[in-house]
């Protein structure tokens, strides 16, 4: 991941809003009013909360006992991923 994204107008899980700088797929910095680096994206986040990307793990392990398919690790594995989202 190369791209360059500048969220602005948005706000980390406890503070003011803020914009963040994402950089080779990293956060490079956070903090109101950053400069575009060019060739940057800039998106408007509207106040919104920025979150990270979340994992599911939820499973039920305890339903491997009752033969149900689709549970242990054969379940974990699947849910076993990242996601993200942008409005």
């Amino acid at each position: 991941m190369t791209a360059t994204l500048l969220l602005r107008n948005v706000r980390p899980y406890a503070g003011a809003a803020s914009d963040i700088l994402i950089e080779n797929g990293r956060i490079g910095r956070i903090a109101p009013g950053l400069d575009a680096p060019a060739g940057a994206v800039v998106e408007d986040g509207q106040g919104e909360i920025a979150l990270p990307g979340f994992v599911e793990a939820h499973t039920h392990l305890d339903k491997t006992m009752w033969g149900c398919p689709g549970t242990g690790t054969r379940s974990a594995r699947i849910s076993s991923t990242g996601s993200t989202m942008s409005a």
